[in-house]
């Protein structure tokens, strides 16, 4: 996908969870499954039956015009339709995911991530990211992986995902059907490993990235925790994965630390709505030591100019 190349992303949340990033100088990555976001990935799943279908009708429309029907097995292919439908349907991977925008002080941000406006929005720069996704591998035997990108919202990017990255498009007539079906199978496991970088065009207002920590759900159940180590860039690294109570759910995460958090902080933005000072905010930061004193400016303090109703 196309890439654009801020130098600082931000994480818009509530008092709370700031205070919680800050004190313990990690972030959180939050199950997908268990937010709004769930909804963003069957939209992809579904445009993903569309694509293999399509692929296979082309495939057929194409040998059926050299004459060669019978190299075309149809019942095969209704067979790997119902495997991908199942697979698209199932929560067959298991995904957190930590959830940035390009947009400072942004009003849409500020109420759908920001407690209504009453929030933080933390300004990470973008090597904070770039550099777990580049230096963590899993622990263990599972196909597990640390990604960091852009979101995707454009319809020929979208394209692009099923036809150039899953490799759809190198379907030929004069494939056989079980090698075409063998693409085919190979295009729906690859779509869903990238599912969570692709959303629908209606939201690209939020010019979003993330960090995705994802793994293979039976692995889970059979037992085996989700672990990664990192290398000489992230020496202080640690990782967690555990359980919190949400309403009426329990809830997994993946909790990222690092000591050295403080160096990847810009600034800071305080919602619109929300009541902690400049000063205060200062002197929190001061406490928790991510500035040394009140005349250290090395992360800068904003209130949000956002008209707020």
């Amino acid at each position: 996908m196309a890439k654009r190349q801020p130098k600082t992303l931000y994480h818009y949340c509530s008092v709370q969870t700031f205070f919680n990033i800050m004190k313990n100088r990690s972030i959180w990555l939050s199950d997908i499954g268990k937010s709004n976001d769930s909804l963003e990935l069957r939209w992809i799943k579904g445009r993903c039956q569309y694509y293999i279908l399509k692929a296979w009708t082309d495939y057929a429309k194409a040998v059926s015009e050299t004459g060669e029907l019978e190299k075309i097995d149809f019942d095969a292919f209704s067979k790997v339709q119902k495997q991908a439908e199942e697979l698209t349907t199932a929560e067959t991977e298991k995904c957190w995911v930590f959830c940035l925008s390009e947009k400072a002080d942004d009003l849409g941000q500020w109420r759908g991530y920001a407690a209504d406006g009453s929030g933080i929005a933390i300004g990470f720069r973008k090597q904070f990211f770039e550099r777990i996704a580049e230096e963590g591998h899993t622990e263990y035997d599972a196909p597990s992986s640390v990604s960091f990108d852009c979101i995707s919202y454009d319809e020929k990017e979208e394209k692009a995902l099923f036809y150039d990255i899953c490799g759809l498009s190198q379907i030929t007539p004069q494939m056989e059907s079980k090698e075409v079906l063998r693409r085919i199978r190979a295009a729906v496991v690859a779509s869903l490993m990238l599912a969570p970088y692709y959303k629908s065009k209606k939201f690209s207002e939020e010019k979003e990235w993330r960090l995705v920590f994802s793994t293979i759900t039976k692995d889970l159940i059979a037992g085996k925790t989700p672990k990664t180590e990192f290398g000489k860039l992230f020496p202080n690294n640690e990782i967690q994965y555990d359980y919190i109570v949400r309403n009426t759910e329990i809830v997994s995460h993946i909790a990222f630390g690092d000591k050295d958090m403080a160096k990847y902080i810009s600034d800071i933005w305080i919602g619109p709505k929300c009541k902690i000072s400049s000063v205060e905010m200062r002197l929190f930061l001061i406490s928790v030591g991510f500035l040394k004193d009140f005349d250290d400016k090395s992360i800068e303090i904003h209130k949000s100019q956002a008209s707020y109703r």
